[in-house]
């Protein structure tokens, strides 16, 4: 069996989403694709990263696969190795004011910069893994990586079918729960017309959401899909 990002020989499997979401005992119903050494290798810091920014966002601390997994995060920083990331991490930190979903403005709140291309990078690749884990489904994809509370300030040209249509149709349908749910659940939903495309609705952490869409690589723009 070949890697399915670079068609090597697969040598080991890529967790989809990343294991280190997860606290032991592992699930049993965690999703892999078959990957080589090289790609394994070359994703681990993003990975590393990308969990390390979702476990220190405000909204999950409650989150017990979090709570358990703080003192694994504590030692990354702890490293010696991990200098260059944690000054990365830290050089990020500053003050700005919060106002919550309900409008209450909170002063002067500790925030944190965080390198949104490597965070949607390791979404996409689960987007790919997902693809393949579940539907077997080995075409080359265009995809777009959009968290979910950017919807209404994103302008997406052609894409006005995905959220009024797929979108409303994608949150009526089952959700898939890798373990208790507590760290990883999506729904997807595909067009009649073209099952080759998706819409997915992914949750880490139960709180943060972003969507997925992928179209098979041969089609120049979405409307002509969807």
């Amino acid at each position: 069996m070949n890697c399915v990002y670079c068609e090597k020989k697969a040598t080991t499997n890529d967790h989809i989403p990343p294991k280190g979401l997860f606290s032991k005992p592992y699930p049993e119903n965690m999703i892999t694709v078959p990957c080589c050494s090289d790609c394994n290798n070359l994703f681990s810091k993003d990975d590393q990263y990308f969990v390390t920014m979702l476990s220190l966002r405000d909204d999950v601390k409650n989150n017990p696969t979090i709570i358990a997994n703080m003192p694994k995060i504590k030692r990354t920083f702890q490293k010696i190795e991990a200098t260059g990331f944690t000054n990365k991490i830290r050089s990020g930190l500053h003050k700005r004011n919060i106002i919550t979903h309900s409008g209450l403005l909170i002063p002067n709140m500790d925030a944190m910069y965080y390198d949104d291309k490597r965070i949607l990078k390791v979404v996409d690749r689960i987007l790919h893994g997902l693809i393949i884990g579940i539907f077997n489904d080995y075409d080359k994809k265009q995809t777009v990586i959009i968290p979910i509370e950017r919807i209404k300030s994103t302008d997406l040209k052609g894409m006005n079918f995905v959220f009024n249509q797929l979108l409303p149709a994608v949150e009526k349908k089952d959700v898939f729960i890798v373990g208790n749910g507590d760290v990883f659940a999506f729904q997807v939903v595909r067009p009649a017309n073209n099952t080759k495309s998706y819409l997915w609705k992914m949750y880490f952490y139960k709180v943060v959401v972003y969507l997925g869409i992928a179209i098979p690589e041969v089609i120049k723009t979405t409307n002509s899909v969807l």
